[in-house]
């Protein structure tokens, strides 16, 4: 039971990470002063990186084959890393008039 609580809270943590880097890639791209439009394109994001990821780690698997995917996922991981490093430091930088 600890195993999975741990686990669940890990996730937790892990999404939270990349709603905030989301936030910060919002502000970057297309600050709004409208709180409710900036949460529409902060879901919209967040949306888009769950359907991407998964038609791309399963996709990637299928189209290639199982022998061949190494240097896809490494490409992922580190576009995902760049993502997380941009959003936050962005997210960190700058302010909006209302509060997040």
């Amino acid at each position: 039971m600890n195993k999975q609580i741990k686990s669940l809270a890990y996730t937790l943590i892990f999404l939270l990470v990349y709603y905030w880097a989301s936030k910060g890639i919002i502000k970057l791209l297309a600050n709004t002063t409208n709180q409710r439009i900036f949460d529409a394109r902060v879901q919209l994001i967040n949306y888009s990186i769950v359907i991407f990821s998964l038609f791309y780690i399963i996709g990637i698997y299928h189209i290639v084959g199982p022998y061949h995917t190494e240097s896809f996922y490494k490409y992922f991981i580190v576009f995902n890393f760049i993502y997380l490093t941009v959003g936050n430091l962005f997210n960190s930088l700058i302010t909006n008039n209302f509060k997040n």
